[in-house]
């Protein structure tokens, strides 16, 4: 891979490079923080005070007890990865390299980010807070997403309906 488009960095590196657009996170803050405050909700309510002791507890561990780690970070004109696992080294990618960019969804494990790059170079890596990653590339580069190109080339079918013109 003596061609390779992306750039492995050390994590100290990353500092020199200007303050990022965005940045991702493991951790999703706001779902925890709701369910915290649904917990106390459904303590106080009395009626399904039960469901809040079991929802409290496990809120509370989640937002103390799980690293929060940095997972994407966006540039103006490039993104850095932080693969899972390595925590010396990331991953550059210019925007410009990208050619598309997918989530796909996990049926038993979590949502995949998966970067396709010139030169048939691949990048795929755990995604956990989908949504941002989604809305962030959309910010960036909507026309680079594999599904809208797939539902754009199916609109542009001519298809015909058997039994006459559907309007």
């Amino acid at each position: 891979m003596e061609n390779s488009l992306i750039e492995l960095m050390n994590i100290e590196d990353v500092k020199n490079l200007g303050t990022p657009v965005k940045t991702i996170t493991s951790k999703p803050y706001f779902a925890i923080i709701t369910c915290l405050v649904i917990s106390i909700l459904l303590i106080l309510s009395k009626s399904l005070a039960i469901l809040g002791f079991i929802i409290l507890p496990i809120s509370l561990l989640v937002l103390w007890k799980i690293p929060n780690r940095k997972t994407i970070e966006f540039f103006d004109t490039f993104l850095i990865v932080y693969p899972q696992g390595k925590e010396l080294q990331c991953k550059k990618i210019n925007f410009n390299d990208i050619i598309e960019w997918i989530v796909r969804q996990g049926q038993q494990s979590g949502d995949i980010l998966v970067l396709h790059l010139t030169g048939d170079e691949y990048v795929q890596m755990e995604s956990f807070r989908a949504v941002s990653v989604v809305r962030q590339f959309n910010k960036i580069m909507p026309d680079k997403e594999a599904n809208r190109k797939k539902n754009a080339e199916m609109k542009n079918t001519k298809f015909k309906w058997p039994w006459g013109d559907k309007k």
